[in-house]
């Protein structure tokens, strides 16, 4: 049965954590796959190649399924979704430490994918549901910032713990965490309301759930936000999850002290998000800290990949980054200030498979230019000229962001 206790209130927190803490275990899984692709790589047979398309595959299902995820979210409830897709994650991590070809890892990509596509999504859609709207952006920038910090010890812990475990070893794990965090989800999340019921059956459901996504997408000035936002976020889960520790492999640093330095990325990140939302709120501006986080991204990719770098520095340069690329944030807040609050989540969901579309597509791009299988610095600094290019893109659309602060108040 559905509980409508207060806002805010002991359920509201307890429904907040479960799903912030899928939020944490789907990034640790994630992220992983930095460090060990390179290990699974060498057990599997596997070429450069196969590493970043097995990446591509994770953010392209994960893309396609986010599209869908925050409509049912919306016409369902997390009640019933949330459970189901944390067992999904659990299945898809399983069957990545049974793989042992490459089609076996893409499908087991693809299963974690789909349930992932929910947890994000899923945390700021109850962090909006049980705090309501006027915390939205701040409960939202909380969970990117938890989650950030869990990348930033999870890859710690996985440089440790790769010594005695493997990565079939830490996949297990991922799996068991999942079961059992898919227990404790169908014990405590709940919807705060009850759910509104599509009338037509399966049919008026469906129906529903794509009336939703086109009334959203129809919004042209969520496309501003969205598509800034975009490269900001697939330009870090790009380096956080395949590049930088190449690149820094590339400066000469250890693959131990590449691992630290990239992990960093996700600290910086932890930083950023809430600092964004709550400068945002400060200034009474979207559009402007947007626009000056994009401009300190182009420094920061500059020094990674045109100074010369040592450990220290490059933990630095590395938390720049992730501190800039907090300024995605902005583009979940001004989506859900441009639609009506029914479709909060729908809204998240578009906004965070744009950025998993353009993850997929900057992941994959320098490797057409890094004919090498071992490329120098040089080589990476040609073949990163589209990031560029990319950041100037999402400077303008910041530019044009609508500002929607008054509408939040």
């Amino acid at each position: 049965m559905t509980v409508t206790p207060r806002l805010g209130g002991p359920a509201a927190w307890a429904n907040w954590i479960v799903g912030t803490l899928f939020v944490v275990l789907l990034f640790d899984f994630q992220t992983g796959y930095a460090i060990v692709n390179s290990d699974l790589a060498r057990d599997t047979g596997l070429g450069l190649g196969d590493v970043v398309a097995l990446g591509a595959i994770y953010t392209w299902v994960f893309a396609v399924s986010q599209l869908f995820s925050g409509a049912l979210l919306d016409r369902a409830g997390a009640r019933i979704m949330l459970p189901l897709a944390i067992g999904c994650f659990a299945l898809g991590a399983a069957l990545f430490a049974m793989a042992d070809s490459f089609a076996m890892l893409a499908w087991a990509q693809a299963v974690v994918a789909i349930g992932s596509s929910f947890g994000f999504v899923g945390a700021g859609f109850l962090g909006g549901r049980w705090f309501g709207f006027a915390r939205f952006g701040l409960m939202f920038a909380m969970v990117q910032a938890i989650a950030a910090i869990g990348s930033t010890l999870g890859q710690a812990g996985l440089q440790a713990a790769l010594a005695h475990v493997d990565w079939r070893g830490m996949s297990w794990w991922a799996a068991g965490a999942g079961a059992a965090l898919t227990l404790v989800a169908l014990a405590v999340v709940r919807d705060p309301q009850p759910q509104a019921r599509s009338s037509g059956g399966v049919a008026g459901f469906v129906t529903g759930v794509l009336h939703d996504i086109l009334s959203v997408c129809r919004i042209p000035q969520v496309w501003f936000g969205v598509i800034a936002g975009a490269v900001l976020f697939g330009l870090l889960l790009a380096l956080g999850v395949l590049w930088t520790p190449k690149i820094l492999a590339a400066h000469g640093l250890s693959g131990t002290e590449a691992g630290y330095a990239t992990s960093v990325l996700w600290l910086g990140l932890a930083v950023g998000a809430p600092l964004t939302a709550r400068w945002s709120d400060a200034v009474h501006s979207r559009r402007l800290p947007m626009l000056l986080m994009t401009v300190l991204l182009v420094l920061g990719m500059a020094a990674l990949l045109f100074l010369p770098l040592t450990a220290l520095s490059a933990g630095v340069v590395c938390f720049v980054i992730g501190l800039a690329t907090g300024g995605h944030m902005l583009s979940f807040v001004t989506a859900a200030e441009l639609v009506e609050p029914r479709l909060i989540g729908t809204s998240a969901a578009i906004a965070n498979g744009a950025k998993f579309i353009a993850a997929g597509l900057l992941m994959a791009l320098p490797n057409r230019w890094l004919a090498s299988t071992e490329p120098s610095l040089a080589d990476y600094q040609l073949a990163f000229w589209p990031y560029f290019a990319l950041l100037v893109v999402a400077a303008l659309m910041a530019w044009g962001m609508q500002e929607t602060w008054r509408d939040a108040e």
